[in-house]
């Protein structure tokens, strides 16, 4: 994936909480507070796990 390709725009999951693709992964937010970010590699890694099951 490029970073040309990611959606800058916050992905709602509820009214307290949303997450952003950034280069670097994953960065949720959850009543104003901003969690660690979520790196590519490990989300990879999390769906070839998923596709294997």
């Amino acid at each position: 994936m490029a970073n040309d390709d990611l959606h800058p725009k916050p992905h709602r999951i509820n009214d307290e909480a949303w997450w952003y693709e950034e280069p670097q992964g994953i960065c949720v937010v959850v009543n104003g507070v901003v969690a660690p970010v979520i790196r590519w590699k490990a989300i990879e890694n999390a769906l070839a796990r998923k596709k294997k099951s």
